[in-house]
């Protein structure tokens, strides 16, 4: 069975997000050296998970990437609702706020390829 469109596309779209995600955190932190730190330590796990799915072909680590991926955006979902709670939308940077939307859109969208039929059969298939 050959590797189907939906890893490719969840490829694109996970490492999309995580160049965005990295390019927000960097802003949001001023480029300060722990940060950037931080922000680099994480690119280089998510990365490692996406190619542990889509080079790797495995089960696990979609579902490792998938918890990986939840937490983040379950706190991104957090932080939109406690900014818009507090009133505080108008004072969010736009450029920040349009990135991490987007980040959390590629997010989504990358898990939804990776959980799709043609994909989940493909990663039960070993190749011969």
């Amino acid at each position: 069975m050959g590797r189907p469109r939906e890893i490719g596309r969840f490829e694109a779209l996970a490492l999309a997000a995580c160049v965005l995600d990295v390019i927000a955190s960097l802003i949001a932190i001023h480029f300060l050296a722990k940060g950037v730190l931080t922000a680099a330590i994480g690119l280089v796990i998510a990365v490692a998970l996406i190619v542990w799915v889509s080079r790797g072909r495995s089960l696990i680590g979609r579902s490792v990437l998938t918890v990986w991926l939840g937490l983040g955006i379950s706190a991104n979902a957090f932080a939109y609702v406690a900014t818009l709670l507090a009133g505080n939308l108008a004072r969010a940077n736009p450029i920040l706020l349009t990135l991490s939307l987007v980040g959390l859109a590629l997010n989504c969208a990358a898990l939804f390829f990776a959980w799709s039929r043609p994909s989940t059969e493909w990663l039960r298939t070993k190749p011969a």
